[in-house]
């Protein structure tokens, strides 16, 4: 009985002794896996300290990237101070671990630079021609920087006299950084054209004046320092600061007849008179001026005036130029009141028929819906201008220029 006992107990122990023996062994193989994922960690983590470069203005994004085991990790840690983009510098920060700031610490270098030259702009234009004996007005420039701000009075300008009748302005800046940036202006000395090998162009307007397109037109002729001339139709009381303002600017006024009716302006000759002068009358009592130039509806060689009244257009033609009037037809068609629906069909239709070395009478309409007129105006002018084409209102020394009356 005592030996069966005592094997029991020996064998109890034995057992016990075995299970201790397995968990000692169990935790020392944890404690090994665990040095060996430290071991592996600190080999398999990886911060990215490459320099970085930012653009003065540029926003620096915050943090580093960090991996371990090819994860992200970037947030273990934090930057000592922030970089400053608004001025140009090298900076170094330093990046350490949040939880163990004394382990180690990560350094990066991050330059700031300003590589972004000035912007430089020119007022007026870049070619400008100038009148023989007349002085030249510098007309102006500015230029900012996008870290100096207004450096408009460093800008160094220089005039370069290339020969009698050409000079080249030159414009330049450089920045606190060493940016620079250079335009040029070109200057001709312009000689005179003798009256017989001019060009010139007669800007004519029909059928306004319009709240809309009048006044925009206006404002292109002001702008640009031409003159041009207007047939108007018969206008109420809110036009009339719009026909002063024709008259203030200095154009030439012209009589379109009070309605554009066919039917009835072509009913006979004298309604057809009558369409003239009660317009003229119109101008004179609002504006005190006298318009001497008429410009029939459809013009002197329409055909449609022959449905309503044989004769009518030879017939009024005559009475009108009895009592002082000229007629003024067209030999430059925009064709906007016709095919012509846009601001680039327009510009060529004007452009490409204008005729060197003579009078160039343009037709062109400013009533409501002519926006594309108006929107092809400016176009216009530049070309004239740059052609050296003169520009002018009709007056007495304008050589008339008339169609065939054809009824």
């Amino acid at each position: 009985m005592r030996d069966f006992v005592s094997t029991i107990n020996e064998n109890t122990e034995i057992v016990v002794y075995k299970k201790h023996f397995r968990f000692d062994n169990m935790l020392k193989l944890l404690i090994v896996l665990f040095i060996l994922i430290i071991l592996l960690g600190i080999f398999t983590f990886k911060v990215d300290t490459s320099k970085k470069v930012l653009s003065v203005g540029d926003v620096h994004p915050q943090g580093i990237k960090a991996t371990i085991y090819g994860l992200d990790c970037s947030n273990w840690l934090k930057a000592d101070k922030d970089v400053d983009s608004s001025k140009p510098g090298v900076y170094f920060i330093n990046y350490k671990f949040k939880l163990f700031p004394g382990f180690r610490t990560y350094t990066q270098e991050i330059d700031v630079l300003d590589n972004v030259p000035p912007v430089l702009q020119l007022a007026g234009e870049k070619e400008v021609h100038l009148q023989r004996f007349k002085d030249y007005a510098e007309p102006g420039y500015t230029c900012i920087d996008n870290y100096d701000g207004d450096i408009t009075d460093r800008v160094d300008v220089k005039a370069t006299k290339i020969n009698d009748d050409y000079y080249e302005i030159s414009y330049e800046v450089r920045d606190s950084s060493g940016n620079n940036v250079s335009l040029l202006r070109m200057v001709y000395i312009d000689v005179p054209i003798p009256e017989e090998e001019q060009t010139r162009i007669y800007l004519t307007f029909d059928d306004g004046p319009s709240s809309n397109v009048t006044p925009q037109i206006l404002d292109i002729l002001d702008a640009n320092g031409v003159k041009a001339t207007f047939f108007i139709c018969g206008y109420g009381d809110d036009k009339v600061e719009i026909v002063r303002r024709v008259l203030a600017s200095g154009h030439t006024l012209g009589v379109h007849g009070y309605t554009h009716d066919y039917k009835k302006l072509y009913a006979s000759v004298d309604s057809l008179v009558n369409n003239f002068i009660e317009l003229a009358q119109r101008i004179v009592d609002t504006t005190s001026y006298n318009p001497k130039f008429i410009r029939f509806p459809g013009g002197a060689s329409n055909t449609i005036s022959r449905k309503y009244s044989r004769g009518v257009v030879t017939q009024g033609a005559q009475r009108m130029h009895e009592m002082g009037y000229e007629y003024f037809d067209w030999n430059v068609d925009s064709d906007d009141a016709g095919r012509a629906k846009d601001a680039d069909t327009i510009f060529n239709n004007v452009t490409t028929h204008i005729k060197e070395k003579q009078a160039n009478v343009v037709l062109m309409h400013d009533s409501a819906g002519h926006q594309a007129t108006a929107d092809a105006l400016d176009r216009i002018i530049k070309y004239c201008q740059e052609n050296r084409y003169v520009l002018l209102p009709i007056d007495e020394n304008t050589p008339v220029v008339q169609h065939t009356i054809a009824n």
